[in-house]
């Protein structure tokens, strides 16, 4: 090994000055090649209003969750939401984001912008907890 690279390999193993801009690894199926042990679900409720919205949408959420093999139901009689692990599901992870994009979709986000909580790459989660604070006007997102 050259100086130069022990020095690389120093600079990379201190601090972080910003996490956000952190490239973070994909995950793919080669690392969880037997999937889920168990079966997650999670299921939110939405406003009579969203109804027709949701109806119109669902086949799309089905088909992006289902890319996932997260299964989704939508109960008009209920008025629920839920999302649940398959055998198939291989990201331990993506549970937790299909959650979040129902919660989305059940406070009036569009599905276009609901579905980018898929992705690894989207870093504004933040407002999604937001119900626990009282004055969420200083806060502004990422």
């Amino acid at each position: 090994m050259s100086q130069k690279d022990t020095e690389e390999n120093k600079e990379s193993d201190g601090p972080i000055e910003n996490a956000w801009e952190m490239k973070i690894p994909t995950f793919k199926p080669e690392h969880n090649p037997h999937g889920l042990l168990e079966e997650s679900s999670f299921a939110t409720l939405f406003p009579q209003y969203r109804e027709q919205y949701l109806k119109q949408v669902w086949p799309l959420v089905q088909k992006t969750l289902g890319e996932h093999h997260i299964k989704a139901e939508l109960d008009l009689v209920e008025g629920s939401m839920t999302v649940k692990t398959t055998r198939k599901t291989w990201d331990p992870y993506i549970i937790i984001k299909a959650r979040d994009m129902i919660k989305l979709l059940s406070r009036s986000v569009p599905y276009e912008q609901a579905k980018r909580v898929l992705d690894d790459e989207y870093k504004d989660k933040q407002y999604l907890h937001w119900d626990h604070i009282k004055d969420c006007s200083k806060y502004e997102k990422l």
